[in-house]
């Protein structure tokens, strides 16, 4: 349904499909398509509140040692966010971050410095501020990179170039652009950047 542009009727089979899972006390696949939902939404361009009424309707029924939890709440906190709900998404990161599969976890903390680098400190400090958590959170992944599933260092970068488009560094973004194209391309995943930039 996704890929034919049903947007709506993917979300809601994944929602009832999520529901399903917690009923069945399947609290860790709950989790894991909470996450999946949450990138589809993502990658559709669905609208921040529609993100939040479903992380709001099914995180906080997951159990909190399901594996995958970390990641739907930061995803979550994008969300509020992008909806310039600064407050809310600093307080679901550090939900995040408290849990049990985040407990001193590189990987979990680099995630959620990328969220609040690009979608809280960019618009509350300025992109320069930004940048700089970027940086930081960027480094922290790619020391990390054997323990990143989800390849997050690279979106990461991504949404870096962003940021430095914001600043007005042009000509620094198309080399960067032509770097990742070559590692989504080593990866598989040339067609997702191509789509994101």
């Amino acid at each position: 349904a996704l890929h034919r542009a049903g947007h709506e009727a993917a979300f809601a089979a994944a929602e009832a499909a999520i529901e399903r899972l917690i009923d069945l006390g399947d609290h860790d696949r709950a989790a894991a398509a909470l996450v999946r939902l949450q990138q589809a939404m993502i990658t559709a361009g669905t609208r921040p509140g529609r993100r939040i009424d479903s992380g709001e309707r099914f995180a906080p029924q997951i159990a909190v040692g399901a594996p995958l939890l970390p990641i739907a709440r930061i995803l979550l906190a994008t969300a509020y966010g992008y909806a310039c709900r600064f407050e809310e998404a600093e307080e679901e990161l550090r939900g995040a971050l408290a849990l049990p599969a985040a407990a001193g976890s590189e990987v979990h903390r680099g995630y959620a410095d990328v969220a609040r680098a690009f979608y809280v400190e960019q618009w509350t400090r300025g992109p320069a501020e930004a940048l700089g958590s970027l940086d930081s959170a960027v480094a922290r992944l790619e020391r990390a990179d054997p323990d990143d599933p989800l390849s997050f260092r690279l979106f990461a970068r991504v949404l870096r170039s962003y940021v430095m488009l914001e600043l007005g560094r042009h000509s620094e973004v198309l080399g960067l652009v032509d770097a990742l194209r070559a590692e989504f391309g080593r990866r598989g995943a040339a067609e997702v950047l191509l789509r994101a930039a």
